[in-house]
């Protein structure tokens, strides 16, 4: 496998870098709806420190993220927001914070706990955090995910039921782990964390033991129970089996936290969950694989000591409920050139866990120093949990890899990596195609998210491997000819099309761990799936005068915070075609035009026609990250389909509002008007307001109306016989002025009175009232007023 660290301008084509077809922009959010995410464990306990590590995934704005701890029995300790800039990342540190609860706690302030972090935003996965549990002094690590409970926020439910289903996915009542153990000495930890507002009820079982085990324990509101799972192990000479928790609260109220450790070589890994599965056939080819697990010695750059060799470990167990026969392969490089070789297959039985025999399969060649596991079966995702890694001989060195899905998708975002203090943080990107793959890694870091673009181009299976490290001490440019400084120290990196076009696809497997080579520890990095978060029709709700028109515009939002219009791309329709038309081709696509009075739902789909698997469908936002393993492929929706509502009214109608002023014109007044000499009269001013047929308002603006006046020839007031007086346009009310006035030189003299017809139109539609007006020298009266 190569690590990219130079030379990166010649990696990828230069037409490969140009910018997406898309208009996009910011996007303002309008919700600001509070999101909540959990995390079972924090420990501080011993030498354990804890961190919470949050980052913010758009580009377009800073956001506050809110931290809570809670102690053990429930308590709950809010920390200030934590103000994290545009692509940025943060950290809490939870032992400092424990440090200074105030005293009204102190008395329930504990060694263990659970935390959750709150914003508010217009969707799931704004923001991200997770929590590293780390003992340098043991060389001891684990990591663990903060998890959003489903059913939060008006924007979720309009998902697609697939969506919704991969968002959830770390959210059960039931789940089943994977425990295992590198010697006879081992044990663990479960952390069992009630994130809801009532008391939950679990039940823990433990199998693989020569005499199964279990227990039944009662979680009050925000408590954690903390379970030495080596009270179920001691004594027993198995080595590896499974674990069922169930319970009683609704999906998601129970969050889960597990590590296996040896204390006598400091051995530490995460334990795999996944939830349970009860399908029993059917299903797809599902592929997984782990990638970069650490085989043989390691380049010297990597720092690890002299005469550290690593070799590779597999688990595997079967929850659903028939066999399932899972294939095993390895890809890995030598000389730059993939190579693969197969291994056996595993038939396991429902429940069944096995170990696959790789200890020492690429031994025999010492130029290699990691490798792909993919693993294939018929079923359900999550059928097969798996738990894969690389240690060393001893035990100490233990860097866990979790499998994950092989499929297309959009961007993949990697939370948050680290790069100082003695850590690093690497990551491997595999092909498992069969055609090339160019991509490019952004790298954000800093407290303005400043960002470092490496193109990348991978041969079909082939890998490389990213060293933050190693990108910093070389000091290596980018595309842009820039370098990641020193003072980096932490960030997060996205893996997307060289463009950085929304629609392109990636096929790759995408995975990392931050680890320290003299400590002996590594934490698993959080992969999340990128993409659309919703879409825009504007107006969302248009009130339009027949025959007005109205341009509708049609955009998708995008998980960093930007909106991209595809108005000209989008097939456009209405639900109601008497209501309401709207243009599908032609040059003004989304252009609707009233036809008539009422109600219509304007409904743009893009792309006009749904892409069906396996080709790619666009990439939606997982709004989750480090689900139980093995996690879903990422989502994608066929197609984006956004909704409006046109309200359509006929104007055929105006009503007095109310009398603004009255009186006599003088002869000085009316000459102004531009009456003959010795003329005087009357005046009156009214507000009109445009009505539909129903008499209800017409609240739109820019409405062009106009009058026509009739009147009898002969008459005492000299007025015309007809001609429109007047036109003007409607304000935001939907509402004009008119005057009113007679001028005439038989006025004072003579008190005549007129009778006057006035009719109205809108738009150039005849309105269907039709006014009387009477105008004499001393007053007007318009309908008997």
């Amino acid at each position: 496998m190569r690590r990219v660290v130079a030379c990166l301008l010649a990696c990828v084509p230069v037409g490969a870098l140009a910018q997406s077809k898309l208009m996009s922009q910011p996007y303002s959010p309008t919700r600001l709806e509070q999101y909540s995410a959990f995390c079972a464990l924090w420990r501080t306990d011993v030498t354990f420190r804890s961190t919470i590590r949050i980052s913010n995934q758009l580009a377009a704005s800073p956001i506050d993220v809110t931290p809570t701890l809670y102690m053990a029995d429930g308590t709950a300790l809010d920390l200030p927001p934590v103000h994290v800039a545009q692509s940025g990342v943060a950290t809490v540190d939870v032992n400092s914070a424990l440090a200074q609860v105030p005293a009204d706690l102190q008395a329930h302030v504990s060694t263990f706990g659970s935390a959750a972090i709150r914003y508010r935003y217009d969707w799931q996965g704004a923001a991200y955090a997770t929590m590293s549990i780390l003992d340098l002094t043991r060389s001891l690590e684990y990591s663990y995910p903060f998890v959003f409970p489903p059913g939060q926020g008006t924007g979720e439910q309009g998902l697609p039921a697939p969506v919704r289903a991969a968002r959830d996915a770390a959210n059960a009542q039931t789940y089943e782990g994977l425990w295992f153990r590198n010697t006879a000495a081992a044990g663990g930890f479960l952390a069992l964390a009630n994130t809801s507002e009532s008391a939950l009820g679990v039940s823990l079982g433990v199998s693989g033991l020569s005499q199964p085990a279990g227990r039944s324990i009662s979680l009050s509101k925000h408590s954690t129970a903390l379970i030495d799972l080596k009270t179920f192990f001691a004594g027993d000479s198995a080595m590896a089996g499974g674990i069922t928790i169930t319970q009683t609260g609704p999906p998601g109220a129970l969050q889960l936290a597990g590590g296996l450790q040896d204390l006598t070589t400091g051995y530490s890994t995460n334990l795999p969950f996944a939830v349970a599965q009860t399908a029993t056939g059917g299903g797809a080819v599902r592929q997984y694989a782990s990638v970069g697990l650490m085989v043989n010695q390691q380049d010297p750059l990597l720092n690890f000591p002299t005469g550290v060799v690593f070799y590779p470990y597999a688990f595997f167990r079967n929850i659903a409920g028939a066999s399932r026969t899972v294939h095993m392969g390895i890809y890995y490089e030598d000389g730059g050139h993939p190579k693969s070789l197969p291994l056996p297959d595993l038939t396991l039985a429902p429940g069944q866990v096995a170990i696959l025999s790789i200890h020492d399969v690429l031994t025999g060649q010492p130029q290699v120093e990691s490798m792909n596991l993919t693993f294939t079966y018929t079923g359900n995702h999550g059928d097969v949990i798996a738990a894969t890694g690389s240690t060393d001989a001893t035990g100490n060195y233990v860097f866990p890899v979790g499998p994950q899905a092989v499929a297309p998708s959009g961007p993949r975002t990697s939370v948050y990596w680290l790069a100082s203090g003695g850590f690093d943080t690497m990551y491997t990107v595999w092909n498992p195609g069969s055609d090339a793959e160019d991509l490019l890694a952004t790298l954000h870091y800093g407290t303005a998210g400043a960002a470092y673009k490496m193109p990348l181009h991978l041969e079909p299976y082939a890998s490389e491997m990213i060293d933050i490290g190693e990108v910093i001490r070389t000091r290596a440019l980018d595309q842009d000819g820039n370098t990641l400084p020193p003072d980096a120290g932490q960030g997060s990196v996205t893996i997307g099309s060289p463009a950085g076009a929304p629609e392109d696809p990636i096929n790759v497997v995408f995975a990392g761990g931050i680890y320290n080579p003299q400590k002996a520890t590594c934490g698993s990095t959080c992969e999340v799936c990128s993409g659309t978060t919703g879409n825009l029709v504007n107006p969302s709700s248009p009130t339009i005068a027949d025959p007005e028109q109205e341009q509708f515009t049609f955009s998708y939002i995008w998980f960093d915070g930007s909106q991209h219009d595809v108005t000209g791309l989008s097939g456009w329709s209405t639900d109601n075609t008497s209501v309401l038309t709207v243009q599908t081709q032609g040059q003004t696509p989304g252009l609707g035009s009233g036809v008539g009075p009422g109600q219509a739902h304007v409904m743009p789909v893009y792309p006009p026609e749904p892409v069906e698997p396996p080709a790619f469908i666009l990439a939606v936002n997982a709004g989750q990250i480090c689900t139980p393993p093995p996690n879903p492929a990422c989502p994608g929706a066929p197609q984006i389909i956004g909704s409006g509502t046109a309200t359509v009214q006929s104007p055929n109608g105006a009503g007095y509002v109310k009398q603004i002023s009255a009186g006599p014109l003088t002869q000085a007044q009316c000459a102004q008007l531009g009456a003959p000499a010795g003329s005087a009269g009357y005046q009156r001013w009214v507000t009109l307001q445009l009505q539909d047929s129903a008499g209800n308002p017409i609240q739109i603006a820019g409405i062009a109306v106009a009058d026509h006046l009739t009147a009898p020839v002969p008459n005492a007031l000299g007025l015309p016989a007809t001609g429109t007086t007047g036109s003007t346009n409607t304000n935001a009310s939907g509402q004009w002025p008119d005057q009113f006035y007679t001028c005439s030189t038989a006025c004072p003299a003579s008190n005549g009175t007129v009778n006057v017809s006035q009719s109205w139109t809108a738009n150039g539609k005849p309105m269907a009232n039709v006014n009387s007006i009477v105008y004499s020298c001393s007053s007007i009266t318009i309908n008997g007023n």
